[in-house]
């Protein structure tokens, strides 16, 4: 009984340090600091692991070789890409010049057979046409004469009919008019001159009477062949119809030029058979003496006359 009621001794540490002896008391805390350090001891719990895991050295080396090879590969492919561009390139550019080559040496070659062919060709003509009679110098210039003349016209028609109609309308509104037949078609002219200068003062005189005009140069031809008298009045008509033109137009006519083409027109020889001929010098003489004439009505009978050859001629 008496043990237990002793107090209990603080749990304690004895330190002796040289001679004297020293006492430490350890309470709650150091019982704390045991239980510290029982859990200290306990065994730590095994933390989760991760497992990193890295290649081989040998495999890194295959990856890469295996990149470098593809890589290869691709440079490859382009470089033989383009060396065939270049060399299908060459190949045309090569083409091209070889064809072209090829032409101009074949045409060069075809170019000289002709050559030869055009000198050899004029030989063979005149030793055909040599042997031949050759054609009179009448009928050769004058089948191929033609009157060059300015004209002011008042239309085209395709049957003598309406060339007919036209001209009855023209001459009821006081002016000269004639069908001159040309290529198939009735021109209805109203009068002649030598330059367009000339018919174009007619044709303002004449649209102020109402006709519907307009003023050109006309080349006239024989549609048959024609004596050489023919030819040779064809030649005066010119200066006649210009001289006649400008009495037509209110101007003074040149009386010189009246008197060399009345000279050189009795000059010419007609052929009593020749009936066109004939005819063509009776109308030429009578548009000369019109033209040196001063009546009123003088211009106009000789525009008529002028126009009237002009449709003989070319019949």
């Amino acid at each position: 009984m008496m043990d237990k009621d002793k107090p209990k001794k603080p749990e304690g540490i004895f330190l002796t340090i040289g001679s004297k002896q020293k006492k430490e008391f350890i309470g709650p805390e150091w019982k704390n600091g045991k239980k510290e350090s029982a859990a200290a001891i306990e065994p730590k719990k095994e933390e989760e692991e991760f497992q990193w895991l890295f290649p081989e050295e040998g495999e890194q080396k295959a990856d890469v070789i295996e990149q470098y090879a593809t890589m290869q590969k691709t440079t490859a492919k382009r470089a033989t890409g383009k060396l065939f561009i270049i060399v299908m390139s060459a190949v045309i550019v090569g083409v091209l010049l070889g064809y072209a080559l090829v032409k101009v040496v074949t045409q060069k070659e075809e170019g000289r057979p002709q050559a030869i062919l055009k000198e050899e060709k004029p030989v063979k003509e005149r030793e055909v046409t040599t042997p031949k009679a050759a054609p009179s110098a009448k009928s050769e210039k004058n089948s191929l004469f033609s009157i060059e003349t300015a004209v002011v016209q008042g239309g085209v028609f395709s049957t003598e009919d309406g060339a007919n109609s036209m001209k009855q309308k023209m001459s009821d509104l006081g002016l000269p008019a004639e069908a001159v037949l040309q290529n198939g078609q009735y021109l209805i002219l109203l009068a002649a001159s030598s330059t367009i200068e000339t018919a174009k003062l007619i044709e303002g005189i004449y649209g102020t009477a109402g006709a519907d005009t307009y003023t050109k140069q006309l080349a006239i031809s024989p549609s048959k062949k024609l004596e050489e008298s023919s030819g040779e009045m064809a030649a005066l008509f010119s200066s006649i119809a210009e001289e006649s033109g400008k009495k037509a137009a209110g101007l003074e006519a040149d009386k010189n030029k009246l008197k060399e083409a009345e000279s050189k027109l009795d000059a010419v020889k007609v052929e009593p058979s020749d009936e066109t001929s004939a005819e063509l010098k009776k109308l030429l003489t009578g548009a000369l003496t019109e033209a040196k004439s001063n009546q009123p009505q003088a211009a106009k009978a000789a525009q008529e006359k002028l126009l009237a050859f002009l449709a003989v001629y070319s019949q």
